[in-house]
């Protein structure tokens, strides 16, 4: 498996019972039929990106609450053991009033 994938299914994986603001890990793997490595997870529709711009288009200029959401993902990503590495906006993505934060490819 590449080493990314794989690290980033161990991190996701490691979070199972935790509550931390990650999706939700369900399998990893490695395909026999097409050699290709898989990581599959709880799937959000929209990033962090994605709602920003929309937000923006409507009007809306203020993002208190979504950045104290942010920071308190990252806190507690942090505070269970793990360093992301590779903070930015692209790297949250939302379900409801929630903000969640992806891609552990870096995290140690």
């Amino acid at each position: 498996m590449q080493q990314g994938l794989l690290n980033e299914s161990l991190t996701l994986k490691s979070f199972k019972d935790k509550q931390c603001k990650v999706p939700r890990y369900i399998s990893h793997g490695l395909c026999t039929e097409t050699s290709l490595n898989y990581l599959i997870m709880e799937y959000f529709e929209v990033t962090l990106v994605e709602y920003a711009q929309k937000a923006l288009e409507n009007g809306q200029t203020d993002f208190g609450q979504l950045y104290v959401k942010m920071i308190e993902a990252v806190e507690n990503f942090h505070a269970s053991g793990w360093i992301h590495r590779d903070i930015k906006p692209s790297n949250f993505v939302l379900s409801g009033n929630d903000v969640y934060i992806i891609d552990f490819g870096t995290s140690r």
